[in-house]
């Protein structure tokens, strides 16, 4: 999402988690199908993973398609999209020309094993992102800002509205300042097979959950009751 002078900005917090401390230790697999990290496939209830271990994969899966113009693993079907996320190796192709310092971040943010992912501080002072430090970054004194939402952004956020369930949705998250989906009810689609399953009908989890939640209205030939 682009502001008004241009400057981006990063949008959709549907499945954010806010923590306190080094460390933010998720269940369950909220998120994009396409971008969650191999250890965050596992279900049950005593599973838990690094949200900053899954944070680094996914920026390394969004780094790549920026670069190569798709995602490196992808499959119609979740649970055969979870086996090659699992399995497969990363692939680069001939075209685009990757050079060797762009490959080796790629690869080091998406090491299948947690433990020996890329941590922020490394990827920081990596040579592709500094140029082989002749453009360091700057310090986090100098970079961070806090970061305010004027009422005026939220009013603009959404110029397009194809449908008044949208509208009632950004509404009541401006509202309530939080950004859990109060459709997911709705998305869940009982008795539908895993094995057939889209990707869409299978994007839920239990990893956030919003207890205040109240459903919207429902809208009867445009009216809402």
């Amino acid at each position: 999402m682009a502001g008004c002078a241009s400057g981006v900005k990063i949008a959709d917090f549907g499945v954010s988690c806010e923590f306190e401390g080094i460390d933010a230790f998720l269940s369950g697999t909220a998120g994009t199908p396409a971008f969650m990290a191999p250890e965050a496939l596992t279900e049950g209830s005593n599973h838990f993973y690094s949200g900053r271990a899954q944070d680094i994969w996914s920026l390394g899966i969004t780094l790549y398609a920026f670069v190569i113009g798709k995602v490196p693993f992808w499959d119609a079907y979740v649970i055969a999209l979870h086996r090659k996320i699992k399995n497969d190796p990363i692939v680069f192709p001939n075209e685009p020309h990757l050079s060797d310092p762009l490959k080796d971040l790629i690869l080091g943010m998406l090491k299948k094993d947690p433990g020996h992912r890329l941590l922020l501080q490394e990827i920081k002072i990596h040579a592709w992102v500094t140029r082989r430090g002749m453009c360091p970054m700057p310090s986090e004194e100098e970079n961070c800002q806090l970061v305010t939402v004027t009422e005026e952004e939220i009013e603009n956020c959404v110029r397009v509205i194809p449908r008044l369930d949208t509208l009632i949705l950004v509404k009541a998250m401006g509202h309530r300042k939080r950004f859990g989906n109060p459709f997911r009810h709705v998305l869940e689609v009982p008795g539908s097979s895993t094995n057939n399953t889209s990707l869409r009908d299978r994007r839920k989890s239990n990893s956030v959950k919003d207890p205040t939640y109240v459903p919207p209205p429902t809208v009867v030939n445009g009216d809402a009751r």
